[in-house]
């Protein structure tokens, strides 16, 4: 949107189409909305835009116009007092106008890598007191055509790999790096205001965390942080950056628990039989969903443990301790689950 300034006399004036609207008050600056050139004049100060789409603002409570329409014999002067809403209103409806709000604009599509197998991102734990690995690959890593491989680093079940879709990539994508700013994450500035906390208050040192590791590269984004105390959120509460890449990290683990699950697919297969023994048990709690869906992991004996759950909730939509949870364990020698469900139906 462009405006041009020029020096002229006069008082306040709005010329729209060719017809020239006289404002006899004072009015704070407004931007008018059509396909052509607008002006506006007032304290001998013009301002002209030929810019399109914009959005049309009055700030007054009460104008008077003074319309001046000069055609070959007639001269008419219309004087038209109006309340706000309605000169609003009136000019809006002889004005095409659009209005694009930040929920209705699109998402970017991020470019992808050629070559599908290639790893858009990754992300470990390094050092710190963990047990001794078998595999030195990353806890998590995704390629350009969807596929997501999770081995098993401490010798507990199955290497995982499975594929989400081209839009679910987009959407990961997005959360990470507008959502969460990842590349703008600088790691010596984050570590500068966390020393500069640890100089105004009492933080607890903590020496065996692993550093958390996380690398973006697909084309226009390219980024890596190696961070520790990523798990001390509530200690680094007014880093904003740091608790950014928190988010990044818990959004990487909720769609590690998806991957063990089976996706959101295998998540539905699961709902079937919890849900039919919920009935059976339960049958006025209304089922689960895979919105319920809590996280899984990967017990010592390889067998993966999914948890669905559902607080109750009062009428303020605060926690009231009602529950409905569903313990679905997941295991390689045999086809059915064995589900346990915890429901309490009163506080």
């Amino acid at each position: 949107m462009t405006f041009r300034r020029h020096q002229v006399g006069g008082g306040a004036n709005l010329c729209v189409w060719g017809t020239r609207f006289q404002i006899g008050c004072w009015c704070l600056p407004f931007v008018a909305v059509h396909r052509k050139t607008c002006c506006f004049q007032n304290g001998g100060s013009r301002f002209e835009s030929a810019s399109p789409p914009l959005v049309l603002q009055l700030f007054s409570e009460h104008l008077s116009f003074k319309l001046q329409t000069n055609m070959l014999v007639l001269s008419t002067r219309v004087t038209i007092s109006v309340a706000i809403t309605v000169g609003v209103l009136f000019l809006s409806s002889v004005i095409p106008c659009a209005s694009v709000s930040a929920q209705d604009a699109k998402r970017i599509e991020y470019k992808l890598p050629d070559d599908g197998n290639e790893v858009i991102f990754l992300y470990d734990e390094q050092n710190g007191f963990t047990p001794p690995r078998k595999s030195q690959k990353p806890v998590f890593l995704l390629r350009a055509d969807g596929s997501i491989e999770m081995p098993s680093l401490f010798g507990r079940g199955n290497d995982i790999k499975a594929k989400i879709s081209a839009a679910e990539v987009q959407e990961f994508l997005h959360f990470v790096v507008a959502e969460n700013r990842f590349v703008q994450f600088d790691a010596s500035t984050v570590q500068g205001q966390i020393e500069e906390l640890r100089k105004k208050r009492q933080i607890p040192q903590v020496a065996d965390l692993p550093d958390s590791v996380f690398e973006l590269n697909i084309p226009g984004y390219s980024h890596s942080v190696r961070q520790e105390a990523v798990g001390m959120p509530s200690e680094y509460k007014e880093v904003t950056a740091l608790q950014q890449l928190l988010t990044i990290r818990r959004g990487v683990n909720k769609l590690m628990s998806e991957t063990r699950a089976g996706g959101k697919e295998g998540i539905k297969k699961l709902l079937g039989p919890v849900n039919q023994k919920l009935k059976e048990e339960y049958p006025d709690v209304a089922p689960l969903a895979v919105a319920d869906f809590s996280g899984a992991y990967v017990r010592q004996d390889g067998t993966i443990s999914a948890t669905i759950s559902r607080p109750g909730r009062s009428p303020d939509g605060k926690p009231n301790g009602t529950y409905v949870n569903a313990v679905v364990q997941i295991s390689e020698s045999s086809d059915v689950p064995s589900i346990t469900l915890r429901v309490k139906l009163k506080p």
